[in-house]
């Protein structure tokens, strides 16, 4: 009986040491993210990522995992997407109508879900998912 207990412990202990996990950033660089939803690119919903903040934009190229903020119904929301396209360029897109300026990158959860995101929206960049 006492063994039980013990082991109940054991695994209470684990279960809360998980959970403070998942709430809890590894470093002011470095947070773990829970992806929520659908596939977007190599990442699966319902799966735990590792995301490093971005200090430079010019650093993220296409096909890289991020994560940033857009606004929806007044608040800020964090979507997870992949990029598509670089600040600057041009003959983006299927039909090849889309152009970037210098400050927007081509961001989204596939390519038919495009959007232009501004570099200060993107603020991590997806180094692992588990």
């Amino acid at each position: 009986m006492k063994r039980a207990i013990s082991i109940l412990v054991v695994i209470i202990a684990l279960v809360v040491a998980g959970v403070g996990i998942y709430f809890t950033r590894i470093s002011s660089e470095t947070r773990i993210f829970r992806m929520a939803g659908q596939k977007v690119g190599p990442y699966q919903g319902g799966r735990v990522l590792l995301a490093e903040k971005i200090k430079e934009p010019s650093i993220l190229k296409k096909g890289d995992g991020v994560l940033y903020a857009v606004d929806q119904d007044g608040r800020s929301i964090t979507r997870v997407g992949m990029i598509y396209g670089l600040p600057g360029e041009k003959n983006l897109g299927e039909a090849g109508d889309i152009s970037l300026d210098e400050s927007h990158f081509l961001v989204g959860q596939s390519e038919n879900q495009l959007e232009m995101v501004e570099k200060g929206a993107i603020g991590w960049k997806i180094v692992r998912q588990f």
